[in-house]
């Protein structure tokens, strides 16, 4: 149950475990172990289990996302590193409205595709035809233009 809270605190606050936008990349690199794989150039993404994790030029992190593929795995140290089953969108809005979290749908990307926004935060969330979470993700520019 700590992963679902981890879910839980990332949503309400932005922060996924100790990880928060403005780290930097040798910091994350130095709790978090190698990642599983990186992208080339910049901005570069650097994936551990189901987190990516987007770093500017000047290697400052600006973006968050959790992005379960069937199971949510939350990597060690921010996890346990098991599988657990993605929550849907109806226990996403339970909790949020339990925490008196105000939401809205948003397009902020694509026309026509919708995402949860959790207004206090400002994490996204975007679910599939089933409810199931897809994405969650926050990111912040004033990182990804920091020197």
């Amino acid at each position: 149950m700590s992963e679902m809270i981890k879910l839980w605190e990332f949503a309400l606050t932005g922060r996924l475990g100790f990880v928060a936008l403005g780290m930097s990349l040798d910091d994350v690199l130095r709790r978090m172990g190698p990642a599983d794989g990186v992208t080339t150039g910049t901005p570069s993404i650097y994936a551990f289990g189901d987190v990516e994790l987007g770093f500017s030029e000047a290697n400052v992190l600006w973006l968050i996302m959790v992005e379960p593929r069937g199971d949510l795995i939350l990597p060690p140290p921010i996890g346990s590193g098991e599988a657990f089953p993605a929550p849907k969108l109806p226990e996403i809005i339970a909790y949020l409205q339990n925490m008196n979290e105000d939401v809205e749908w948003i397009e902020p990307y694509v026309p026509g595709e919708k995402w949860l926004r959790v207004c206090r935060s400002g994490v996204h969330l975007k679910f599939d035809d089933d409810g199931v979470l897809q994405t969650a993700g926050f990111s912040e520019k004033r990182y990804f233009s920091e020197p």
